[in-house]
């Protein structure tokens, strides 16, 4: 089927296919899927050949100094059992455990192992790896511009 046809058999008024592939929304999706899926692959390339993508989840959100699950699906904005178990596969193939919370003995808090803690040395290299790939590909000054937005938009 043409463009031309899926725009005249939309059911919906004024949403075309275009319109719902061709906005900022899809084009930041495909983004974030696309630089995290790059990162994954240099990640394997340097030996962690288990990691996968819904890793990076608890990865970035977890505190050098331990995290509890709540506090990190709260930050993932998932539910804990979801966050349970990625934190019990990470925990399996031997980047995170578990150690009794400072402020709560009761408590247990998410901490990196040694394995984990070179993990995110392989993650920085793979992202200023990738940002390196997007600035050749679209210019240095626009992939600044890009991240400028970004944090203005998110943060300010």
């Amino acid at each position: 089927m043409s463009k031309n046809e899926n725009k005249a058999t939309s059911k919906v008024e004024g949403v075309t296919e275009d319109s719902r592939h061709e906005n900022m929304g899809r084009y930041l999706f495909d983004a974030a899927r696309h630089f995290e899926t790059r990162i994954i692959k240099l990640i394997k390339l340097q030996g962690y050949k288990d990691i996968r993508t819904t890793h990076l989840t608890v990865i970035r959100n977890l505190d050098f100094k331990g995290t509890r699950v709540t506090e990190l699906a709260l930050r993932a904005s998932m539910t804990k059992q979801s966050m349970s178990e990625l934190v019990l596969q990470c925990e399996n193939i031997g980047l995170l455990t578990r150690k009794a919370d400072a402020f709560d003995g009761r408590a247990k808090a998410i901490v990196f192992t040694a394995k984990g803690q070179r993990l995110v040395e392989v993650i920085r290299a793979a992202v200023a790896c990738v940002e390196e790939e997007m600035a050749a590909k679209i210019g240095k000054g626009k992939s600044k511009d890009i991240q400028s937005a970004l944090r203005k938009f998110l943060y300010e």
